[in-house]
């Protein structure tokens, strides 16, 4: 997704860290999740702005053998130096392949969530974080792989501890399937939503990909959710709840994170699991809008 810059690793620091390979069973051949610490060599210019300076540490989680999936959860464990985040807040971080993903830290744990339109089978590095220098311990743990929607939409519920009973007059921003809950397979939706209006040829250009939310004729297939109104009032209040800024566009552009409604409500998310506040400027992410 991102051009990724070129690191020299760390071998004298973390090399047995480096060569970790994280799975859930001891003789699993498929999905095998590792990390590698790295340093950085050159100054430069991450996707969302900030400036990652020369000397600093990355730490990038990596998959072999995989098998797809539509999303995915991480917890990293980070002792002994400063996390690099943003002017907002939020843990830097650069997607590869074809997830994308956010971050948020709580203490010394850093909570990644990622989506993909469809089934990602990308092998290599999912994704970076950045330090300040060489930490002098990192764990890898809490990993979690998501084949389909159904088992995501159960895990994701299970996660958070927010969950309120469905309110029928009201809609909940940000929320895709009517479960009254804000969550990554809310984003998982938007993003393949989106990503089936690019197959159909609605935008000309690989990102953004842009759909009005108020242009319900070409929306009922691609945002289904809501099933407790009227044909015409379901699709309106399904593109609405996707709408996060109320710009009356939904936009799906994970080189632009700040004007894309996909990759806000997946920061919104990591930030409710690690417990820290979300401060994107106009976003309605967990608030209600009366029918």
């Amino acid at each position: 997704m991102f051009k990724r810059k070129m690191f020299t690793v760390a071998t004298a620091v973390l090399i047995a860290a480096s060569n970790l390979s994280i799975c859930s069973n001891a003789v699993e051949t498929k999905n095998i999740v590792s990390y590698s610490v790295d340093t950085v060599t050159e100054s430069f210019i991450a996707p969302d702005g900030s400036v990652i300076a020369a000397g600093s540490t990355a730490i990038s989680v990596n998959i072999e053998a995989n098998e797809g999936m539509i999303a995915s959860e991480y917890q990293i464990t980070v002792v002994g130096t400063d996390v690099i985040t943003n002017k907002y807040g939020y843990v830097v971080i650069e997607s590869c392949g074809q997830s994308e993903f956010a971050a948020a830290q709580n203490d010394n744990t850093i909570f990644v969530a990622g989506v993909s339109a469809e089934a990602d089978t990308h092998n290599g590095t999912l994704f970076t974080v950045y330090c300040k220098s060489m930490p002098a311990q990192v764990t890898l743990s809490e990993i979690d792989l998501y084949k389909n929607q159904a088992v995501l939409s159960a895990a994701t519920k299970m996660n958070l501890s927010n969950y309120q009973p469905r309110v029928t007059d009201r809609i909940l921003i940000g929320d895709m399937n009517a479960d009254d809950m804000v969550d990554a397979s809310d984003a998982q939706r938007i993003a393949h939503s989106i990503g089936i209006a690019k197959e159909n040829g609605w935008n000309q250009f690989d990102y953004p990909i842009v759909l009005r939310s108020d242009y319900s004729a070409h929306l009922s297939d691609l945002l289904p959710g809501v099933t407790l109104y009227n044909p015409s009032t379901h699709i309106w209040v399904t593109a609405r709840s996707a709408d996060g800024n109320n710009d009356l566009f939904v936009i799906y552009d994970p080189n632009n994170s700040l004007y894309s409604d996909a990759s806000q409500l997946l920061q919104y998310y990591v930030c409710s699991l690690s417990m820290v506040p979300y401060t994107t400027p106009g976003y309605e992410w967990g608030t209600y809008y009366d029918l």
